[in-house]
């Protein structure tokens, strides 16, 4: 299963195209491992990794669900 943020504009447009929902997403893609937001996928869940803004982990880093590795 491919992670939703690090899919290619292409890729999202044709997802658009086709009328894809959030549902048919959250089944073909999954979040990033170091998010511990419950159904980040949804619309109503992480705005950023929705709104596609979300790029790398860096992003995610100052989130309170960012899941902090172990020192």
């Amino acid at each position: 299963m491919k992670y939703f943020h690090l899919i290619p504009d292409e890729e999202w447009e044709e997802m658009k195209n086709q009328g894809k929902t959030w549902v048919d997403i959250a089944k073909e893609y999954k979040q990033p491992d170091w998010c511990q937001y419950q159904d980040a996928l949804d619309p109503l869940g992480c705005w950023s990794l929705v709104g596609r803004m979300v790029k790398n982990e860096a992003y995610c880093e100052g989130c309170d669900l960012h899941k902090r590795r172990e020192e």
